[in-house]
């Protein structure tokens, strides 16, 4: 148990249930959970919160909870802040509590008619009962390219400055991923990730909205780097100001993961 959740945050575990559902947002302004992924596509102002499950069943309460909060700031420039944790309190050969955490700042300015370029400063806590607890600085580094109504690219370089924490290196990943809206209420996302020295992995999803009802639906297929693939399905309605969301997340061979967020988009 011990080895499976080392470094799940630092590596983009199951998170957001609208980031499971589409696989990638990493090429979405208008999505919350954008702002946890890749700082360039912030856009608006908006909040975030969500509550995930991993591998629900394992034995142990392992969780991922995460916050961010957007702000805009004049013509062009949009800031915020937000927070991410796995953790869990281990039983057995290592007994104690692990937790990995990110918090961050990030920002984006609109540096041309259809480019944006965005910067996250971030801390990276890692911690567990056999090691102790370690910290070290991280550098995310985005971009949002919006040629067309119709379709918007994003790119985002995770780690970009390799941070050290403990006697692990966590790894650059490059994620890139592009956003197609064919028709009103229809989104479909494909991208794929590529985290140092490991296989490519690649997503494709599909979102839905229902233009008569305040309700969204979403799938997703996901390569991981051990050449099997997931699956999410999903959805979400509006309540009183706020967008309800939840994911299911099946992973061959491990129990099912749930995601649970709200979010509001002003």
């Amino acid at each position: 148990m011990h080895w499976l959740m080392v470094a799940l945050l630092f590596e983009q575990p199951v998170g957001h249930p609208a980031e499971l559902g589409l696989g990638s947002v990493v090429a979405l302004p208008t999505s919350p959970a954008a702002a946890f992924r890749n700082p360039g596509a912030l856009e608006g102002r908006s909040y975030s919160a969500f509550f995930s499950l991993p591998y629900g069943g394992l034995g142990t309460f392992l969780h991922h909870v995460g916050l961010a909060y957007v702000h805009p700031f004049g013509e062009g420039l949009r800031a915020g802040v937000y927070l991410e944790q796995v953790g869990a309190n281990l039983e057995g050969t290592y007994t104690g509590r692990y937790a990995e955490i990110t918090a961050g700042v990030n920002a984006a300015y609109r540096v041309a008619r259809v480019l944006r370029a965005g910067l996250a400063l971030k801390l990276l806590r890692y911690q567990d009962p056999r090691s102790g607890a370690f910290h070290a600085p991280g550098v995310d580094v985005g971009l949002l390219f919006l040629p067309q109504r119709f379709w918007t690219v994003g790119v985002v370089l995770a780690n970009a400055n390799r941070p050290t924490v403990g006697t692990e290196t966590v790894p650059p990943a490059l994620e890139a991923a592009v956003a197609l809206f064919p028709y009103e209420g229809v989104t479909t996302t494909a991208g794929v990730r590529q985290v140092e020295g490991e296989a490519l992995r690649w997503m494709v999803g599909q979102e839905v909205r229902l233009n008569a009802y305040p309700v969204v639906f979403r799938f997703s297929l996901q390569r991981e780097s051990d050449a099997y693939v997931a699956f999410a399905a999903g959805g979400g309605f509006r309540f009183a100001g706020l967008d309800v969301d939840y994911a299911a997340f099946f992973r061959p061979g491990l129990p099912i993961s749930h995601s649970f967020a709200l979010n509001r988009v002003w």
